[in-house]
């Protein structure tokens, strides 16, 4: 399960967001990286995908079952100027990783769409 659990706006300085993510598998989960990106609004041609992700940081191994860690993603008002309002009320999370082991039939990946408001 992902959680915002607060954001912090200065477009004078930086923008972040601290993210809690708890573990709700029966399955320890080896090894993970989260990417948080915005949602790109469509182009009249059809859906738009936004290639830019930030590595959310505070990240650990072997998070057990029922675990819980908090997450921070930071980016610089630059980065955030280029997305519309209707974009940054939203945000993809990619998660990618291995649950029980570091093995390729062990491997997970998945998209997440959490609101930021």
């Amino acid at each position: 399960m992902y959680e915002l659990i607060s954001k912090n706006i200065n477009m004078n300085t930086e923008i972040s967001y601290k993210i809690k993510v708890t573990n709700n598998t029966d399955y320890v989960i080896a090894q993970n990286n989260v990417m948080f990106s915005f949602p790109k609004s469509p182009t009249v041609s059809g859906q738009t995908t936004n290639p830019f992700r930030v590595l959310a940081k505070g990240n650990k191994l072997n998070i057990k079952p029922g675990d819980s860690i908090v997450l921070e993603v930071s980016f610089s008002p630059d980065f955030y100027s280029e997305f519309k309002n209707t974009e940054v009320s939203k945000a993809n999370l990619y998660i990618t990783g291995y649950i029980d082991k570091l093995a390729d039939e062990n491997h997970f990946d998945f998209i997440k769409s959490i609101n930021l408001e």
